[in-house]
């Protein structure tokens, strides 16, 4: 609440000192005179204390107040005191906490241009001088541009205002840092002149000794489960030790790797990766038919990384991992592949060695299989559109085995095939369909294998 007192320095000159003002508010100081109020200062605004002057016409008492032109309605009610010709004068005494911190205001009365001390009862003085440190005073007389010392005397004069400094007494914070390096206890330092009320984790001397060297983890209090980042603010007590615990790891050196394509044939895997920029260790590649049953496939230092042995139609994962030590590995992205189906190989028979062969009969080499070679043909991706098809009982004609012939022949992989027959003069033999190096049997079964291994 707004309060309001008044002094005089002459028989016509009123010193007012309002106090606990709201700064929002706009104030005017009024004087009752002849059954009017009169403004007196106005337009008082954005401060919560004012020490204003102002005329009045005579030496007697008056009735004044603070009015709240905000609010329409009194702030504060005062009387000016009747002047007495014993020249008594009123000097006001403010005071500072750590500068900006208004604190109870003081006064003292006194014969002009004689003097006093600021430890005087009245100032205030004996009540913070107990809590607080003072440090210095100032006089309006001097514009407040000059400090005084507690024994320095202050001189009475009329309008006099004195600003009094306190500080807050400033307590040791002492501090002792730990150093945990992959769990275990290290350097210790400890800080028992430090001041501060709180301290930021990463401008602890011992954070930067470790810092380059290792990778922080966590700060903790002793005692404490809460965990710290670097950037965070541990508080600490006065006049007592905070136990503060640094934990660093050893820098982890592996870089993940990157997997950038897989392709696969039916039994095999080309693996192209790269080593992301890491440099240390070596790097294993690895792969299985699920997460639980993956298998080495040992080193690999380029790219593309080929892996065998595969079983056609399968879903394969394949990872590649960065080894540095039993404690420092990294993993790339898992990039799951399935096989390509394989081809099975081609035979006429059940048991062709023995079933195709001079002296054998023609109708061993059925209809059934020529289909599923035209068949085999199309799956390595020959043209048999020129292939004549065949049905139980029709014979086999040297457009047949010519058509075959070089159906055969133009698939990758297929290697020499059998010459081409005449019609009505060149015999068909049993060894061109199967049983020799060029026959037909083993010149398809070369490109199937061929296609497999894609």
């Amino acid at each position: 609440m707004a309060s309001i007192q008044f002094s005089r320095s002459n028989a016509t000159t009123v010193w007012a000192n309002a106090t606990n003002c709201t700064a929002s508010h706009t104030y005017t100081i009024q004087v009752y005179s002849g059954g009017t109020w009169w403004d007196k200062v106005t337009n008082l605004y954005g401060k919560a204390s004012y020490l204003k002057s102002f005329s009045v016409s005579g030496s007697d008492s008056y009735s004044a107040r603070l009015w709240d032109e905000t609010i329409h309605g009194v702030a504060a009610t005062g009387s000016i005191p009747k002047w007495e010709t014993s020249n008594d004068v009123k000097v006001i005494i403010k005071n500072y906490l750590n500068v900006t911190t208004e604190l109870t205001d003081g006064s003292y009365t006194g014969q002009a241009d004689t003097s006093f001390s600021i430890m005087t009862s009245g100032t205030q003085y004996q009540t913070y001088a107990n809590q607080y440190i003072f440090k210095y005073y100032t006089l309006s007389s001097e514009n407040y541009s000059r400090t005084h010392g507690v024994n320095e005397p202050i001189v009475i004069k009329a309008g006099l205002q004195v600003k009094v400094y306190y500080e807050t007494e400033v307590l040791p914070h002492p501090y002792m840092v730990t150093i945990f390096i992959d769990g275990s206890a290290g350097q210790s330092t400890t800080n028992t002149t430090n001041t501060q009320s709180s301290i930021v984790v990463s401008s602890l001397p011992a954070y930067a000794l470790y810092a380059n060297d290792y990778d922080f983890q966590y700060a903790k209090v002793r005692n404490s489960s809460i965990q710290y980042s670097a950037n965070s603010t541990i508080a600490l007590i006065a006049n007592s030790t905070t136990y503060i615990d640094l934990y660093f790891k050893t820098k982890t050196l592996a870089v993940a790797p990157v997997i950038t394509q897989v392709t696969t044939t039916s039994t095999t895997a080309l693996v192209s990766w790269s080593k992301n920029g890491g440099t240390k260790g070596v790097w294993v590649i690895y792969y299985g038919l699920s997460s639980a049953s993956m298998a080495s496939g040992g080193y690999v230092t380029s790219s593309p990384a080929t892996i065998t042995g595969l079983t056609p139609g399968k879903t394969y994962i394949f990872y590649i991992q960065n080894y540095v030590s039993p404690t420092d590995t990294a993993n790339s992205t898992a990039v799951t592949t399935v096989t390509k189906d394989a081809i099975g190989y081609f035979a006429w028979t059940n048991d062709d060695a023995t079933n195709i062969k001079p002296g054998q009969p023609v109708k061993n080499l059925t209809a059934a299989a020529w289909r599923n070679l035209i068949a085999k043909v199309a799956a390595c991706g020959g043209s048999t559109a020129s292939i004549p098809s065949a049905s139980s009982g029709t014979p086999i004609t040297a457009n047949h085995f010519n058509q075959m012939r070089d159906a055969i022949s133009g698939l990758t992989g297929a290697g020499s095939v059998a010459s081409s027959v005449i019609s009505g003069t060149s015999k068909i033999l049993a060894s061109q369909f199967a049983n020799s190096p060029t026959a037909l049997k083993e010149a398809m079964n070369r490109a199937i294998s061929a296609k497999n291994n894609e």
